[in-house]
């Protein structure tokens, strides 16, 4: 015969019965109490702070950790929240990654408002790609999180080798060779300024001033954006926005509004 018996139990945990086959019936019915789990300690209720272990945690935490009446010795509102940071990447870019890595160095490090200017008056081809990557990395920051562009910048912006293409090469003589097309990945991270951290860390008193007026830039931002208030930038500079897009102007008139000019 069974000499213990182990009953599943949703709130007490597991307790264990011993007897015979008519004792184990008579405890399933409940006509017998079922004895405690820990010997001295009442049912439901956490070992006192005798019976933590060095780390502070109660010997018994697992048999307990869904007590109702102390709740769970877990307090979630201890535990550090990791800074923000958002990955995008853009594959398979038609560009040499080694002349996307000029771009790459050129804009790591800087803050997103930053670096979307550099990208969009950059004259390589890879700057608008990178541009609209960080962009798109901020956009998801501002729907998900709530953070405005001006609190986020450049952590990691690095370029990896993509799957290339062989071509043939036409040369002289009517001979022919064999190129190789390149292409890249461009993968990015940003992240959470720490302004204070920053401004702390400063070499200088330009930077620190410099730091300073980022983040009373970033503060103006993010409340605006908690106003509702705060307007996304627009595509265009402004320059075409008073055209019609489906008007195309004659030679005529470009010529008369450069005289006018």
């Amino acid at each position: 015969r069974a000499q213990a018996v182990l009953f599943d139990e949703p709130v007490e945990g597991r307790a264990a019965v011993g007897g015979s086959p008519a004792e184990v019936a008579a405890a399933v019915s409940g006509d017998r109490p079922r004895p405690p789990l820990i010997q001295g300690v009442e049912r439901g209720a956490l070992p006192d702070a005798a019976d933590r272990d060095a780390s502070g945690r109660h010997k018994f935490h697992k048999k307990h950790r869904s007590s109702p009446a102390t709740g769970s010795p877990l307090d979630v509102a201890a535990v550090p929240v990791a800074p923000l940071s958002i990955s995008q990447s853009f594959k398979n870019i038609s560009y040499s990654p080694w002349r996307m890595n000029l771009l790459a160095k050129q804009l790591r490090g800087l803050t997103v408002p930053e670096a979307i200017g550099q990208g969009k008056f950059s004259a390589k081809k890879g700057g608008a790609i990178a541009k609209s990557l960080i962009e798109k990395a901020s956009d998801v920051a501002l729907r998900n999180h709530g953070v405005a562009r001006e609190s986020l910048f450049v952590d990691t912006l690095f370029v990896t080798q993509g799957p290339g293409r062989k071509r043939i090469k036409m040369m002289g003589r009517g001979r022919t060779g064999l190129s190789f097309i390149r292409s890249s990945h461009l993968h990015l991270t940003i992240s959470a300024i720490d302004f204070e951290k920053r401004v702390g860390e400063a070499p200088n008193g330009s930077q620190r001033r410099r730091w300073q007026r980022l983040a009373e830039e970033a503060a103006s931002a993010q409340a605006a954006l908690q106003r509702g208030d705060g307007a996304p930038e627009p595509a265009t500079d402004g320059r075409l926005a008073d055209l019609d897009p489906l008007w195309v102007p004659s030679t005529s008139a470009l010529m008369s509004f450069r005289v006018e000019g």
